[in-house]
């Protein structure tokens, strides 16, 4: 009967994580939170016309880290993200918990992005420099949605709507 109960806790606990929105241990939002909150500004950013970027951080060398200094990272990735970045940023665990996160920058365009990833660097090596000097991260840049891209998509079927059958134009 205690295995049951026990079964049925750990099942309930396991639901309320994923379902949880911040992420207590790291203070950062929750990885199950990002691709319900990726829905909702990609919707907005469409209907109201805005930008939105994700930076994707992936820890190079978790090897050379000890687990002491890999449980300080997000804690010190949520300062950074608080000093650096507009309040409007929103910084995720992602796929693996301590090594991998995500920061989703709302009315952002990827120029934009760029910059913050220099800001984020700098600031986030200067905020380990005492707790964790050997950490590398890499970082990438996914567009969620692009005001200027869609402009152009546009643009071009307006442009190829003009042109007589049969002939194409670079654009």
């Amino acid at each position: 009967r205690w295995i049951g109960t026990a079964y049925e806790n750990a099942l309930r606990y396991q639901a309320a994580r994923a379902d949880a929105v911040v992420n207590d241990e790291t203070e950062l939002f929750a990885y199950g939170f990002l691709s319900r909150q990726l829905a909702m500004l990609e919707l907005l950013a469409r209907r109201i016309g805005f930008d939105v970027t994700m930076i994707v951080m992936r820890l190079e060398n978790p090897e050379e880290l000890t687990a002491e200094q890999q449980t300080r990272l997000p804690v010190a990735l949520s300062r950074t993200v608080k000093t650096v970045l507009r309040r409007s940023d929103l910084a995720f665990d992602y796929r693996r918990t301590g090594q991998e996160f995500a920061l989703v920058l709302p009315a952002t365009s990827v120029e934009g992005a760029r910059i913050a990833i220099v800001k984020l660097a700098k600031a986030l090596r200067e905020e380990l420099n005492t707790e964790a000097p050997q950490a590398r991260f890499a970082f990438s840049l996914q567009t969620i949605h692009d005001t200027g891209s869609a402009a152009l998509v546009g643009e071009a079927v307006a442009q190829a709507e003009e042109l007589p059958s049969g002939e194409l134009q670079d654009v």
